[in-house]
């Protein structure tokens, strides 16, 4: 018995992707099953990496095995799936830890802390008297009169440094404007 027989090899042929993804669809899901993906993730993964051989397939030639490329693209899809869902949970433990709420997206946290940054920026420049009069009249909303006597000043002295004021954080916040 000729010892070669034992091997298998691979005979090139032409690829018909219907027929490929009808004998392999069920195999590539079983597949990232067996990599604990869950059920419609697994189909999802396997879905796309059919796609991706679709899109390929002016580069699949009879030189390379086309089972093989695609249980490569399932694999790899798993893995990243797997490594993103551990980075999602790693940092949902740490808001969590943090006392933060987690439903919040990335995009609206970073919009948040830009402006967090701005309008601290524009405090920045302001004077002591300038941020008192803005945070007592728009922030804790105190009237002018209440203002005016806790600081020892006439009412008309508020107008100047809450103008002040607000102009430096309206042009602190103008490139966030939407519209």
């Amino acid at each position: 018995m000729n010892n070669l027989n034992r091997y298998v090899v691979y005979q090139p042929q032409a690829v018909d992707l219907g027929e490929f993804y009808r004998q392999n669809h069920h195999r590539g899901v079983g597949y990232a099953l067996s990599m604990g993906i869950d059920g419609e993730t697994a189909r999802d993964i396997v879905s796309d990496a059919l796609l991706t051989m679709l899109e390929r397939s002016d580069r699949i030639d009879g030189r390379r095995n086309p089972e093989s490329l695609f249980f490569n693209i399932v694999k790899n899809r798993c893995y990243d799936h797997l490594r993103h869902t551990a980075y999602v949970n790693r940092h949902a433990r740490e808001m969590a830890f943090a006392g933060m709420s987690y439903s919040e997206d990335a995009d609206a946290r970073v919009r948040r802390r830009e402006l967090a940054t701005a309008v601290e920026g524009a405090f920045g420049g302001l004077s002591e008297r300038e941020r008192e009069i803005f945070v007592a009249v728009r922030i804790h909303k105190e009237s002018y009169r209440e203002v005016a006597a806790r600081l020892n000043l006439r009412i008309r002295q508020i107008d100047r440094p809450l103008y002040k004021a607000s102009l430096a954080i309206n042009r602190a916040l103008e490139r966030y404007k939407v519209g």
